[in-house]
């Protein structure tokens, strides 16, 4: 549905959204799903702070091409908090790789917003075969401090902060040791 502006009505179609909770062994999680079940994947994973709503706005322009899955990280939203308290890095990966096998996803592609890109990252190092594209905004591309790179010494007194991007275009990232291909990293910075 379209409103007098031409504009999708966000919440024309809200009844539509399935959402439901997956029990995990971590704790239970909210996924909320919309589009056709048989279309490609597409993950959303918000940042801190935040639930699936925060991308509520953004659903109805890719539910005619994707099957839009968003999850609420352990302790946010309407997902319990981890069993163990533990919010590091690489567990959100894990279960948010869990939560994509409970669905059935073989493939998505995975977009992490803020400190979602950080799940989004460990996902993809740890199951690079659920990945088929990944998309960090307002992030950067690691996980766990084993995984983090000091910038160099003169780029650290200098406050430079390295770029291969020119103004307005997202910038390309090497692809990490798991060989995942190079054009489908994207970093967006807002």
């Amino acid at each position: 549905m379209a409103l007098p502006d031409g504009q999708p009505d966000v919440n024309a179609d809200s009844e539509a959204t399935e959402a439901s909770i997956l029990p995990l062994p971590g704790g239970d999680i909210l996924v909320c799903q919309d589009g056709p079940r048989d279309a490609p994947a597409l993950l959303l994973i918000h940042g801190s702070a935040s639930s699936t709503r925060s991308w509520d706005q953004l659903v109805p322009l890719l539910t005619g091409s994707h099957r839009v899955i968003r999850i609420d990280l352990p302790g946010h939203g309407r997902s319990a908090e981890p069993s163990d308290r533990g919010y590091e890095v690489p567990e959100q990966g894990r279960t948010v790789g869990a939560a994509l096998d409970r669905l059935g996803v073989e493939r998505a592609l995975v977009v992490g917003h803020s400190s979602g890109g950080y799940a989004a990252t460990a996902l993809i190092e740890q199951r690079p075969d659920l990945v088929a594209a990944l998309s960090l905004i307002n992030t950067a591309p690691v996980s766990t401090p084993s995984s983090r790179r000091s910038p160099p010494r003169s780029h650290r007194r200098s406050g430079h902060r390295p770029t291969n991007r020119s103004a307005g275009s997202p910038a390309r990232l090497s692809p990490p040791a798991t060989g995942f291909p190079k054009r489908s990293w994207t970093i967006c910075a807002g």
